[in-house]
């Protein structure tokens, strides 16, 4: 894809020691180089001759790209735990809802609904 939030299938495959081959939209280079040892190979996109290439490359090199599937599923185990991504989005929704009780509400929300917003996040 062209764009992407947090690449899912790519952390999904890397945590099964799947070697990652990804476009090179920022979010795939954000995991590919989430430590100083890349995680993977990345192709231009949109570009089926540079993809070529790098899967050409990986076949060549299976022992590399095995060292780096091990490398990739350690780190996206540790760095990208659902346990570690629901803890960080649950601390982001209640900052942005403690910041909206400073904002004055208008049209049919209430502030009220906003504090049972809240209170169920406990």
């Amino acid at each position: 894809s062209e764009a992407e939030g947090l690449p899912i299938a790519l952390l999904e495959a890397a945590s099964y020691s799947v070697p990652l081959v990804a476009s090179d939209i920022p979010e795939n280079i954000e995991v590919l180089t989430a430590t100083p040892r890349s995680l993977g190979l990345s192709f231009r996109t949109g570009d089926v001759d540079d993809l070529r290439r790098v899967l050409q490359q990986a076949l060549r090199r299976p022992s590399a790209m095995k060292t780096m599937a091990k490398h990739a599923r350690n780190i996206v185990n540790s760095k990208y735990n659902w346990d570690d991504v629901s803890k960080n989005t649950e601390a982001v929704y209640r900052r942005l809802v403690g910041e909206m009780r400073h904002i004055p509400v208008r049209g049919r929300t209430s502030l009220r609904q906003h504090r049972i917003a809240v209170t169920s996040l406990s």
